[in-house]
């Protein structure tokens, strides 16, 4: 699965672009995280006012099972 995590700064926030569409469990975890699909921009983001870094992120879309999301968020 490859990906690139942006940060877009006009827009205040951290978007997740893939190549392709991602899989299901992979799309909860970003939902679930508070991340959202924006079909505009065809990418997933989130605004910085919600506090994840870029890793947080990374962490999120691989799975990284060393974090909860819950601990991720705070």
């Amino acid at each position: 699965m490859e990906f690139v995590i942006t940060k877009n700064e006009r827009l205040k926030g951290i978007e997740v672009d893939f190549l392709d569409k991602p899989e299901p469990s992979v799309i909860q975890r970003l939902k679930a995280s508070g991340l959202r699909w924006s079909p505009k921009n065809q990418v997933w983001y989130s605004r910085f006012s919600h506090n994840l870094s870029t890793a947080q992120i990374q962490s999120i879309v691989l799975g990284d099972d060393s974090h909860s999301i819950r601990q991720l968020m705070l």
